[in-house]
C-alpha cells in the first residue's frame, strides 16, 4: 500500500468520507494529526514538533505529586506511588506509581521529595527509566530532628516511545519513615524525533 493511499484511508477515518471539505484546520481531531505525525515518523521522516499541519504536541506530558505521605521501610528501594495529577494530556500516568512515554524524544525528567524530620541514617531519591538510574540524589539526614530533608533531581533523558519512568525512594533511619505530601514527578517533552 503506498503512503499516499494509507494517508488518505487514515483521512478518511478520522474526518470523514472524501466529499466532505475541511474548512478549517481547527476542525481537524487532534487524534487524526497526531496519528498522522506517527505514520510519519515511522517512516523515518524526522518532523520537528508543531510542524505537521500545525499541530502543537503537549511539550509538558506529566505532572504528578502526593496528597498525603507513604511509609517508606527501612533500607528497601520504594517507588514513590502519586494520588494527585495536576497535568496529563498525554494518559501517560498509570494512576498510582508509573509514567509511559508517548513518544520517541528528548525529555526532561525532574522529582522532588520531601521527608519526614529524623536525624538517622541517609536519604536517597531516584528518578528510573526502564528502570535504570537518570537522576539521583544520597545525602545524610539532617542535624536536628526538627528538620525534614527535602531534594529535587533533573535529567534529560533519550527516550523511546513506551519507556516507562518511575521515581523511587531509599532510608536507611533503623525503622520506617514518611514521604511527605508534595512529593512529585515531572515530566517534560523537550524534542520529539
Amino acid at each position: 500500500m503506498s503512503v499516499d493511499t494509507r494517508m488518505r484511508q487514515m483521512a478518511s477515518a478520522k474526518f470523514g468520507p472524501p466529499d466532505e471539505v475541511v474548512q478549517s484546520i481547527f476542525n481537524v481531531n487532534p487524534e487524526a494529526l497526531e496519528q498522522i505525525a506517527q505514520f510519519i515518523e515511522q517512516r523515518g521522516l524526522r518532523i520537528p514538533v508543531g510542524q505537521v499541519v500545525g499541530y502543537q504536541r503537549e511539550r509538558f506530558v506529566c505532572l504528578i505529586e502526593k496528597s498525603g505521605t507513604q511509609s517508606i521501610p527501612d533500607s528497601t528501594q520504594t517507588n514513590l506511588t502519586f494520588d494527585t495529577t495536576d497535568a496529563d494530556d498525554q494518559k501517560a500516568f498509570d494512576g498510582t506509581s508509573t509514567v509511559t512515554l508517548p513518544y520517541n524524544g528528548i525529555y526532561i525528567v525532574t522529582g522532588y521529595v520531601a521527608w519526614a524530620a529524623n536525624t538517622t541514617g541517609s536519604r536517597q531519591h531516584v528518578v528510573l527509566q526502564n528502570g535504570v538510574s537518570r537522576a539521583q540524589d544520597w545525602r545524610a539526614a539532617t542535624a536536628t530532628a526538627a528538620d525534614g530533608a527535602q531534594s529535587t533531581v533533573s535529567s534529560p533523558i533519550n527516550g523511546k516511545k513506551g519507556d516507562t519512568i518511575k521515581h523511587a525512594v531509599f532510608q536507611d533511619s533503623g525503622g520506617a519513615l514518611n514521604v511527605l505530601a508534595s512529593s512529585n514527578l515531572q515530566v517534560a517533552l523537550i524534542s520529539a524525533y
